[in-house]
C-alpha cells in the first residue's frame, strides 16, 4: 500500500491494530481520565463524570462505563466487547489492508483474531514513532497499559489485579435460596 492510499490513522486505530479491542478500551479510559470525564471511584473500579463523547471508541467506552455504580475495568472491557463501534474499527482496519485475519484462520476454519498485516506493523511502527512524546493515551495505544505512569490516577485502574468477584458454587446456592425465600427472584411478595 503507497502513502497516498494509506487511511490517516487516530489513537484508536492504532491502539486496534497493537493490542485490539481491549487495548482500545484501555486507551480510551486513559484519555477520558485525563479530560476529566471519568475518574478513580476507589481502588480498581472507575465511574463517569461527563458524558461528552468526542470519539465513536469514547462513546462505546462510557456506555459500557454507564451513569450508575462505578465498574470495574474487566467489566467495562467485556461489555464493550460486544459493541458494533469498536467492530468498526477493526472492520474499517481490515477493509485498509491494516488487519488480517491471518493463516490460522484458513487452517482451522475459525474466525481468528485479527492480527496486523506487514502493512499495518509499518504503521504502527510510524505512528510510535511519530507520537512518540504526545499524551499518555497514545503511549498506551502503542506500547500498551505498561507504560502508565505510576503514581497517576489511570495506574491505580489499569494495574489493578483482576479479582473474579461472581457468586459461585455453594454461596450461590445459598445466595438463590435466599432470594427464592425473599420471593425477590420470582417476584413476589416475601414469604414467611
Amino acid at each position: 500500500m503507497d502513502d497516498a492510499a494509506r487511511p490517516t490513522l487516530d489513537v484508536y486505530d492504532v491502539a486496534c491494530l497493537a493490542g485490539g479491542p481491549d487495548r482500545m478500551v484501555d486507551t480510551a479510559l486513559i484519555a477520558l481520565i485525563r479530560s476529566g470525564r471519568v475518574r478513580v471511584a476507589r481502588p480498581g473500579e472507575l465511574e463517569t463524570i461527563g458524558l461528552d463523547r468526542r470519539h465513536p471508541v469514547e462513546a462505546a467506552v462510557l456506555d459500557a462505563l454507564g451513569s450508575g455504580a462505578p465498574r470495574s475495568l474487566q467489566t467495562i472491557r467485556w461489555r464493550a466487547a460486544a459493541d458494533p463501534r469498536l467492530a468498526e474499527v477493526t472492520r474499517r482496519l481490515l477493509d485498509a489492508g491494516l488487519l488480517t485475519r491471518g493463516l490460522g484462520a484458513v487452517v482451522l476454519r475459525e474466525r481468528a483474531r485479527p492480527v496486523a498485516s506487514r502493512a499495518g506493523r509499518r504503521a504502527l511502527d510510524e505512528a510510535g514513532r511519530a507520537h512518540a512524546e504526545d499524551d499518555a493515551a497514545w503511549r498506551v495505544a502503542v506500547h500498551g497499559r505498561q507504560v502508565v505512569i505510576e503514581g497517576t490516577p489511570a495506574s491505580s485502574i489499569l494495574d489493578q489485579p483482576q479479582v473474579d468477584r461472581r457468586i459461585k458454587g455453594p454461596r450461590l446456592t445459598a445466595r438463590m435460596d435466599e432470594l427464592a425465600r425473599e420471593r425477590r427472584f420470582h417476584g413476589g411478595p416475601p414469604q414467611p
